[in-house]
């Protein structure tokens, strides 16, 4: 048994945008002007076809699409630059889309957790389906589908390490090796600033020739001393946990990233208090 492991938010924005720029498009094609926003039946159908679609293309035998809730713990995590503070627009039926989705199919939302993150704690042997690039650091078997001139990607299969290359100026890549890149680089969608100036080709350089995981730590630490000098552990530690997604999730704590041979810091998703283990009910400072 396959199953498919949906990124719901991708979905919501792509579905909920397409609706409307076809409902623009029918009035125009009519002569008309397109008068207020399309009707959710319009949307509905969009909707269900995608998802259709996308499973049928994975071969995959059951599905779950996941929803980012309310709350994130990378709130408490982020304090260079507050976490994703960059506004963008929502289609007109977000929360509608976000309400139906649940009736139509197995659905699931964890207050404090991702979308991705939620694929990253369930994928084992299934598909990770999904357009964000943040989902690729994740070993294991990835699709992505075709939207617009962006072809589809995969079903294929990825390991720990993983890949990196330079594309047209942007950088593709899976598992360890395109996480660390992310780490040096940052992400200006989510306001993780990363390594300032260091944007593809300078981190292409830095990580091309690495070939485990501790290696590339080992390549980006000394771009970090020299971007926050006496600061730089501490940075470097909060924009991998901001970047890392979530890999183990228990009694509503979540293991955060750390160097190698620290200790163990698990952080409450909607608290944000810090613990030493997830059973643990006395809290820490968060370092």
């Amino acid at each position: 048994m396959v199953k498919a492991h949906v990124d719901g938010d991708v979905l919501v924005y792509e579905i909920g945008f397409a609706a409307e720029a076809a409902w623009k498009y029918f009035a125009q094609s009519k002569g008309e002007e397109p008068e207020g926003f399309p009707p959710f039946e319009l949307v509905f159908d969009m909707l269900q076809e995608r998802i259709s679609y996308i499973i049928g293309q994975t071969e995959a035998d059951e599905s779950v699409i996941y929803l980012t809730g309310k709350q994130n713990f990378r709130n408490h995590v982020a304090f260079t630059v507050p976490y994703k503070t960059r506004a963008g627009n929502k289609p007109f039926h977000y929360k509608n889309i976000r309400a139906v989705l649940p009736t139509m199919f197995e659905c699931e939302i964890v207050e404090g957790l991702e979308a991705d993150d939620l694929i990253a704690l369930n994928l084992g042997d299934g598909v990770a389906v999904s357009r964000d690039k943040d989902i690729r650091q994740l070993e294991g078997t990835h699709y992505s589908w075709e939207l617009n001139s962006q072809p589809a990607i995969g079903p294929h299969k990825t390991d720990t390490f993983g890949s990196l290359e330079l594309r047209k100026d942007k950088l593709l890549g899976y598992g360890d090796k395109f996480l660390y890149s992310q780490i040096l680089t940052g992400d200006s969608v989510d306001s993780i600033p990363g390594c300032p100036n260091y944007g593809p080709k300078k981190a292409i350089k830095i990580l091309e020739n690495c070939t485990n995981t501790d290696e590339c730590l080992e390549a980006i630490i000394p771009i970090y001393q020299k971007c926050y000098q006496l600061e730089w552990k501490s940075v470097l530690r909060e924009q991998a946990r901001l970047v890392y997604l979530a890999r183990r999730f228990e009694n509503g704590k979540v293991l955060l990233w750390d160097f190698p041979g620290e200790d163990e810091t698990w952080m409450d998703v909607l608290s944000g208090q810090t613990y030493a283990s997830p059973q643990d009910s006395e809290g820490g400072v968060l370092h």
